[in-house]
């Protein structure tokens, strides 16, 4: 006979890994909500600005050349670079590399949720102001700056 926590077809996690992927999912999905909505109020939202986001600079936030260049240099190359291999790459996927603005623009929102997390760089994650000029250039629409 079904107990009174199994009603209405839901299944409590058993496993010890089950409950901890749960945790961990909410604890993600509770992230992403914080960074979606802390780009409200005087910030450009990032849907409605062009890829690239024009030249930045001034006080339009954070660009790829003055501000972001320097954090993926320092906490991301050491792994995601095309002139890394094999175990140089510390289990870093082939494919997600920041060496140019353009590869920084193409994996920037996909290694986001993980850099919000505090899980990437893997050793001790990103610093928390390295954290917000990340999404504070994310909601300046990614752009790039003058050299």
């Amino acid at each position: 006979m079904p107990s009174a926590s199994m009603a209405g077809g839901h299944t409590p996690p058993h496993s010890y890994e089950e409950k901890m992927i749960r945790l961990s999912s909410i604890g993600v999905c509770f992230i992403l909500i914080v960074a979606a909505t802390s780009g409200c109020g005087d910030k450009i939202d990032p849907l409605s600005a062009p890829p690239g986001g024009g030249n930045g600079g001034g006080d339009d936030g954070p660009t790829y050349v003055q501000d972001i260049r320097s954090i993926l240099d320092q906490n991301c190359l050491p792994c995601h670079s095309t002139s890394k291999a094999g175990s140089q790459r510390n289990g870093a996927p082939p494919t997600i590399n920041f060496d140019t603005y353009e590869l920084a623009v193409a994996n920037i929102e996909r290694a986001n949720a993980r850099i919000q997390a505090g899980t990437m760089p893997p050793t001790s994650g990103l610093e928390p102001e390295n954290r917000t000029t990340v999404l504070d250039w994310l909601a300046a629409g990614i752009p790039r700056g003058e050299p």
